[in-house]
């Protein structure tokens, strides 16, 4: 069962502490650090990737998922759900100045969409 806690929560670049990969990061929120997985898309893993091909798409679409978070004015979770996901991250919409951070990947040929 999905519980969502917020409707939309607004960051800056400042609270992202990580970037794991193309669809996971770690945020800074009340002081306590939380991955969030991104809704809408799915890309290549960087934890044990199953080729050298995989590996280099994982870290290309990481690259990119930093580079629009490090350039972005506003970071916006939308509709962020608690319980969804077995590793316990949250899962959110993520938008960058209000564009969808999953389109982007989508667009930019480093994910695919994952519902």
């Amino acid at each position: 069962m999905s519980v969502a806690l917020f409707v939309m929560l607004t960051l800056t670049g400042a609270d992202v502490v990580r970037v794991h990969d193309g669809d996971t990061i770690t945020i800074r929120y009340q002081g306590a650090e939380q991955r969030v997985r991104f809704k809408g898309v799915d890309t290549p893993e960087l934890w044990k990737p199953r080729c050298r091909r995989e590996a280099r798409r994982a870290a290309r679409a990481r690259a990119f998922v930093r580079s629009r978070l490090r350039a972005a004015g506003t970071i916006t979770l939308v509709e962020v759900e608690t319980r969804s996901d077995p590793y316990g991250r949250w899962l959110a919409w993520v938008y960058v100045d209000g564009q969808s951070l999953a389109a982007l990947t989508i667009q930019a040929g480093l994910g695919r969409c994952w519902s």
